[in-house]
């Protein structure tokens, strides 16, 4: 719903719908390298409170961002970036 289509004239379906351009700002590019914050419940006194991800996605039904952790390979879903 946020690609342009020729047959709305270059708009996208958010645009034709609602009459105002999407807000993209939460948008990230696929596979990017981010810092995950972690939770203090989730993480000792005096580990690091974030960890080098990639983005992998948006999560279905859930706010936030779904991250991979490239040495241990869990899958982190955060709000916070």
């Amino acid at each position: 719903n946020h690609v342009p289509h020729k047959e709305l004239r270059g708009m996208t379906p958010f645009e034709a719908w609602f009459g105002c351009k999407p807000d993209v700002e939460h948008f990230r590019v696929f596979e990017s390298k981010v810092m995950a914050w972690i939770p203090k419940k989730r993480h000792k006194a005096l580990e690091p409170q974030s960890k080098p991800c990639i983005f992998v996605g948006y999560p279905n039904g859930v706010k936030g961002y779904q991250f991979l952790n490239p040495i241990s390979h869990e899958l982190y879903i955060e709000i916070n970036v």
